[in-house]
């Protein structure tokens, strides 16, 4: 998005009541994703068909891709996105970020922007929950489509940041969650 652009949703949230819904759906947001991956965790390794107690089949190659995936993948982002850092919009077009007008304003992060990293766990995330229960998935996925738009509407990131992260979650969710188990 160009400047401006940031410039006037910034300019319309800035006293309005919706910047404070904008910013604490996002907190709400990365919280339950976190509670459903914790939830997806409990279920196949406490309460998977062995019944209760610490199960896992180190030839069951879902239980494991569930860490393996999203860690993976965080791990590559993170790396790539020290690589290359791209400035953040509100760094590049001088504006305060819409979460810092709530949280401390001097503590603001610079560079590596893209992809975004909330975006990528999200939909990686759900592409596990999908695996092992499609409505749970599901729900995942919108929170992460609702968080990547709220990551560009809080100016912290360009729609191609956001864009590529659910792309990566999306692609390693569906090769380490659906194709490499039916192929092995």
């Amino acid at each position: 998005m160009k400047k401006e652009t940031y410039l006037k949703i910034m300019n319309k949230l800035e006293n309005d009541e919706l910047a404070l819904y904008v910013s604490g759906f996002t907190t709400i947001f990365v919280f339950l994703i976190a509670v459903f991956y914790i939830i997806l965790f409990g279920y196949q390794y406490f309460l998977s068909d062995k019944g209760f107690g610490f199960y896992v089949n180190p030839k069951d190659i879902k239980q494991i891709n569930y860490v393996l995936v999203p860690l993976i993948g965080f791990i590559f982002v993170t790396i790539f996105r020290k690589k290359y850092n791209k400035q953040r919009p509100y760094e590049l077009y001088e504006f305060t970020p819409l979460y810092r007008k709530y949280k401390n304003p001097a503590k603001r992060k610079h560079g590596q922007s893209f992809p975004s990293r909330h975006v990528y766990s999200a939909f990686a995330i759900g592409m596990a929950c999908l695996s092992v229960n499609p409505i749970i998935g599901i729900g995942v996925l919108v929170m992460g489509f609702w968080l990547a738009i709220f990551r560009v509407v809080m100016g912290v990131h360009f729609p191609s940041d956001v864009i590529a992260g659910a792309l990566i979650g999306i692609f390693l969710g569906l090769i380490g969650n659906f194709i490499l188990p039916a192929i092995l």
